[in-house]
């Protein structure tokens, strides 16, 4: 006879799955959408084993494979007041055609001696009496595993899967050192970065139940949104006056701009160590112009910057942590930065 082998259903957070019960064989669901269902395993072993006991309840093991699942991603963050996260199980009966399929959901701690109460953790409640689809809550994290098991009532053939609290992270926060946000009436919270400096985020994670168990690994993107406007100016070296070149004025996404002066290349710079996010703020867009010509004193320079189409621009920075796909997202502005300041003699007459 082979023994009832059991299966991980991580619930950090959840949707719905398949589980399998049988009487001479079982088999997982397959085709999974990364979003929304988990993977699945198979194994199988040997033993002469004839009864098996969780909890209170006891049962003849079938011959059987069983699934082994994980959970994709995590869903949405939920009110911490009154949060769980549950996945729905599916058992399936084998043959087809057998008449009754009626089963039986079972939920207990895997080790007997855990005296804590299991409701207050997690419970298993089928969608009708007898129905071969259950759902597991969790409403808080625990660190016991827990066995769900299904027996069909006509033959008693049986499987169990093991519940374990995996933590994954469900929301990621971004917090500046030194700086703070700037409220903007049209684009929200943003953060003011004066030009030639570097500054450092803090990134951390969270979830519904406040306990994260899981290794964390983040990416960034950078884009921008707004409008610049630009026209090629003529700038006299000798007089120090610009002129303006009639019919070269362009709008320019702000996202699509790569270079600020033939001096400074970025407006800005990010990298990612660790949880630590550092944005570089090199100049302000006001300097911005695409390329230049000289021809004598007189220098031509081309898309040179005029104005910003309104004040709704911003460089946005979204972080992800990769395994999740939680993400959180920051705004900035490079902004000028205070290079000198001079105090001119004066004479008071008596």
């Amino acid at each position: 006879m082979k023994k009832s082998i059991i299966a991980i259903i991580s619930i950090a957070l959840v949707l719905a799955v398949g589980l399998s019960v049988i009487g001479v064989g079982s088999q997982g669901f397959s085709n999974w959408d990364t979003n929304t269902w988990f993977n699945k395993e198979s194994e199988s072993e040997e033993t002469t084993e004839a009864i098996d006991t969780f909890g209170d309840v006891e049962f003849t093991p079938s011959n059987s494979n069983f699934v082994s699942l994980s959970v994709s991603r995590p869903l949405a963050m939920a009110a911490a007041s009154g949060y769980s996260k549950s996945v729905s199980l599916t058992a399936t009966v084998l043959p087809l055609d057998v008449p009754d399929k009626s089963v039986d959901w079972y939920i207990a701690w895997s080790d007997e001696s855990v005296t804590a109460t299991l409701s207050d953790y997690a419970t298993v409640t089928p969608t009708s009496d007898g129905s071969l689809t259950a759902t597991v809550t969790c409403y808080q994290s625990f660190n016991d595993d827990i066995v769900v098991t299904v027996v069909t009532r006509v033959g008693g053939m049986s499987a169990s899967c093991l519940v374990t609290y995996v933590g994954a992270p469900e929301s990621v926060s971004i917090v500046g050192n030194g700086v703070s946000t700037t409220a903007h009436s049209g684009i929200g919270s943003y953060y003011a970065l004066p030009t030639g400096g570097s500054y450092t985020f803090d990134l951390s994670v969270d979830n519904g139940f406040g306990d994260v168990r899981t290794a964390c690994n983040y990416t960034y993107t950078v884009s921008a949104e707004g409008n610049i406007i630009t026209q090629d100016r003529k700038y006299n070296g000798t007089t120090g006056v610009n002129t303006y070149v009639d019919g070269t004025q362009e709008t320019l996404a702000i996202k699509d701009i790569t270079k600020v002066t033939s001096y400074i290349s970025n407006a800005y710079e990010c990298s990612l160590s660790g949880t630590t996010l550092t944005i570089t703020s090199n100049a302000t867009l006001t300097g911005y112009y695409s390329s230049s010509t000289r021809t004598g004193q007189m220098v031509t320079y081309y898309d040179s910057f005029t104005s910003f189409e309104n004040d709704n621009w911003y460089y946005y920075v979204t972080v992800t942590e990769t395994n999740s796909g939680a993400s959180q997202t920051i705004k900035f502005r490079p902004i000028a930065s205070v290079a000198s300041v001079s105090l001119s003699q004066v004479t008071i007459g008596m």
